[in-house]
């Protein structure tokens, strides 16, 4: 596991265990009444998706997201205002999970 100089890895082992995020982990934003979509190409394993679903919750200042799932859509908030960002729906095909595009 790579630290930063004067880091342990334990550092990095505590900032892993956290609980998942959900949508009501912190105050978030709805989308707005308008949308719209943009194309992606993003692929991710089983597991990578797993770790996408399981979220995240901005601890510090710098951290500027919160990212959590419902099912297999990834939703994308900025954690200072809870503004919803984007969301990517990722669906199966072959061995992997992909999305083909985002709303944002």
């Amino acid at each position: 596991m790579y630290t930063h100089p004067g880091e342990s890895a334990g550092y990095y082992l505590a900032m892993t265990v956290r609980e998942r995020a959900t949508r009501g982990t912190c105050k978030t934003q709805p989308p707005p009444a308008r949308t719209g979509t943009v194309p992606v190409d993003l692929s991710c394993t089983p597991q990578e998706l797993e770790q996408l679903q399981y979220g995240f919750v901005a601890q510090h200042m710098d951290d500027r997201w919160i990212v959590y799932a419902t099912g297999r859509t990834i939703h994308f908030h900025r954690s200072w205002t809870g503004h919803w960002i984007a969301s990517v729906t990722f669906t199966p095909e072959g061995p992997r999970h992909v999305a083909r595009q985002a709303t944002v």
